[in-house]
């Protein structure tokens, strides 16, 4: 099962505006995309440093976490 998961801030500009373009990509990639607050609890297992974050998982196992930056990079390259 392959996962991303999007980890935003309730009040974060930067978050709403990168959300549905990070989920089109990771959709089109074969990735079901689910949606964390950083304050729910199901996120602490991962050491989050800043938001907007996103994990992608492949069958439980985390293979990447990118920041900010690496979302802006996964969405701008094809």
């Amino acid at each position: 099962m392959k996962e991303a998961i999007y980890i935003e801030w309730e009040a974060c500009s930067k978050c709403y505006l990168m959300k549905p373009h990070a989920q089109k990509r990771a959709e089109d990639n074969g990735y079901e995309f689910q949606t964390f607050r950083f304050d729910d609890t199901s996120v602490k297992e991962f050491d989050i440093q800043s938001v907007p974050m996103l994990i992608l998982k492949e069958d439980w196992v985390v293979k990447d976490i990118r920041d900010m930056d690496g979302i802006v990079a996964l969405i701008s390259n094809k």
